[in-house]
């Protein structure tokens, strides 16, 4: 795969995580279909699925994220608080 192929692939990747992300918190992961998500990033339901192989995976990366998110802000602020 090229690199331009990567990058595509990738944004696509995180194109997918954040209409999850919204879509999860707004209506809920149980009301959340992947034709949903699908439907806001304009792609078919077949093609979110080449990138997460159910819903639940999708939902299990958005939570990695999450958790990476916090992890970094633990961090920054230890460093912080530290740094007095």
């Amino acid at each position: 795969m090229t690199l331009i192929a990567e990058h595509i692939e990738g944004d696509t990747r995180n194109r997918i995580l954040e209409v999850a992300e919204r879509l999860f918190r707004q209506i809920g992961y149980q009301k959340t279909t992947v034709g949903d998500i699908a439907k806001e990033i304009r792609m078919s339901p077949a093609n979110v699925y080449r990138f997460f192989e159910s819903k639940k995976a999708s939902h299990q990366a958005v939570a990695q994220g999450l958790m990476g998110e916090v992890e970094r802000l633990h961090s920054f602020l230890h460093l912080a608080v530290r740094g007095r």
